[in-house]
């Protein structure tokens, strides 16, 4: 008895794969379907095939030719058919082989040897759900139509899919996609329901999204500019600017700096022309759609650069120049882009390591002597050979730099620059500032240090504080 136990056991053993349809329309009644096991030996029998299972079937199923036991289990061969009603519940078939060679109760280490473990197969009669897009968006006077498609999982039957819809939105009431047109004024839930009508109760699986809702315009998107959206646009003539945006009904602009919209700092309208009250300059364009039921929405723009370019905040640094007998001079541009090329004639100094770049050495040759420093800017807007107007620096007296390394005073004479509303001079003695063509337009008293340049127009102007030959070279910008 103990070696029949040993060669017959099925403990910790599992039959096969159960095979037949895993998925059946709720709509199916009285249909026939098999399911089945693959045909097995006994693990530890060699050619001894297995021909006993004991069959588990969802409630409301029959089994044909095979009564159930007081279980409600069915013991028959590897193979059963079930008739099928109608109805929604997902359930499982489940089968485990049986040896009744090992069936001895009465034996204490049978420990139920007669029989495998259990093996499963899921059946799905109602299926999962899915609605695309999952988590869309709207911001406020948006009535552009959006699309909507629900997605059975596994796609089983014919159902009718029905769709509700926010408060105001309109859209058809059935489809498996379906096209709507929100209210522009507020989202909410999006609600598709499968029925299956075929049984009573109907059968029906629903999924809902959520569309969230702003309540500003979106942010406009803007087209006409030569340069990606986020880079300085260079702008070598009046340019031609759109902005657009879902809901928006008018658009108001601004500008800051040098730039103009339609020959002013503000304008309205989807499309402006960006131009420059200087022929040149930079600054910025900003733009916000509007729409009287909304919020404005938040600012666009860009950075723009316009003509041929500025040079602009000019500065120095003399604080090696014990060490190196160099003065640094740097210059800038709003376009970054733009390529320099200086110039230096006088007896004092002279270029070294180069004349282009943002950054020229200066070498000083006579400390008693003095130079004129120039550069002139060039982008797209002027290649070579264009003619360019060289931008004068300075002239420098060379015993006014600092021979100290730092020890002495290396500072501008005036900061910010460029300027807007004002500078502020370093020092008690006062100063003059002067224009490009060096007539005196400003002057602080001694001790005051506040120097308004408000009133000013854009451009360079250069700063002369009494005792300093070298005249710092200022840029007034307005915002």
């Amino acid at each position: 008895m103990v070696e029949l136990l040993s060669v017959k056991s099925l403990s910790g053993w599992t039959p096969g794969p159960v095979s037949g349809p895993a998925t059946i329309d709720p709509c199916s009644s009285g249909q026939a379907y098999t399911y089945s096991v693959p045909q097995r030996e006994f693990p530890s029998a060699p050619g001894d095939v297995i021909t006993t299972y004991v069959w588990r079937v969802p409630a409301g199923w029959q089994v044909q030719n095979v009564a159930p036991d007081a279980q409600g289990e069915y013991v028959t061969g590897r193979a059963i058919t079930v008739v099928v009603p109608a109805g929604g519940a997902n359930g499982q078939v489940q089968a485990r082989a049986y040896s009744s060679t090992c069936n001895f109760q009465n034996l204490a280490l049978s420990l139920k040897t007669y029989v495998s473990d259990w093996v499963t197969l899921g059946v799905t009669r109602t299926p999962a759900l899915s609605v695309a897009p999952a988590n869309p968006s709207l911001t406020c006077g948006d009535t552009r139509p959006l699309t909507f498609t629900a997605a059975l999982s596994p796609a089983i039957g014919n159902p009718v899919i029905n769709w509700t819809y926010p408060a105001g939105w309109t859209g058809p009431a059935t489809g498996a996609s379906v096209t709507v047109t929100p209210s522009g004024t507020g989202g909410g839930t999006v609600t598709a329901s499968a029925v299956y009508s075929c049984v009573t109760p109907a059968v029906s699986v629903s999924q809902a999204v959520s569309v969230g809702f702003s309540p500003q315009v979106a942010p406009p998107t803007l087209s006409g500019l030569p340069q990606p959206v986020g880079e300085v646009q260079v702008l070598c003539q009046p340019t031609t600017v759109t902005a657009s945006a879902p809901g928006a009904t008018s658009y108001a602009w601004t500008t800051t700096g040098s730039l103009r919209v339609n020959g002013s700092t503000t304008a309205t309208g989807a499309s402006v022309t960006v131009g420059s009250a200087t022929g040149g300059g930079s600054g910025t364009v900003q733009v916000q759609a509007l729409n009287a039921s909304c919020a404005a929405s938040d600012p666009r723009g860009f950075q723009a650069s316009y003509g041929p370019p500025q040079p602009e905040e000019l500065t120095y640094n003399d604080r090696d120049l014990c060490n190196t007998g160099i003065v640094f001079f740097s210059v800038r541009a709003a376009d970054p882009a733009a390529t320099f090329q200086w110039s230096i004639s006088g007896s004092g100094a002279r270029l070294r390591f180069g004349s282009t770049g943002s950054q020229v050495s200066v070498y000083i040759t006579d400390p008693q002597g003095t130079f004129d420093l120039s550069v002139e800017a060039r982008n797209s807007c002027n290649p070579a050979p264009a003619p360019v107007n060289p931008v004068q620096v300075g002239t420098f007296f060379c015993a006014d730099f600092d021979y100290t390394c730092g020890m002495g005073s290396a500072r501008a004479a005036a900061y910010p620059n460029p300027a807007d509303e004002s500078l502020t001079v370093r020092g008690n003695a006062g100063a003059t500032l002067y224009d490009a063509a060096g007539a005196p337009v400003a002057r602080l008293a001694p001790g005051q240090h506040q120097l308004r340049t408000r009133g000013l127009p854009e451009g360079a102007y250069f700063l002369q504080l009494p005792g300093r030959p070298a005249r710092q070279r200022v840029q007034v910008r307005h915002r």
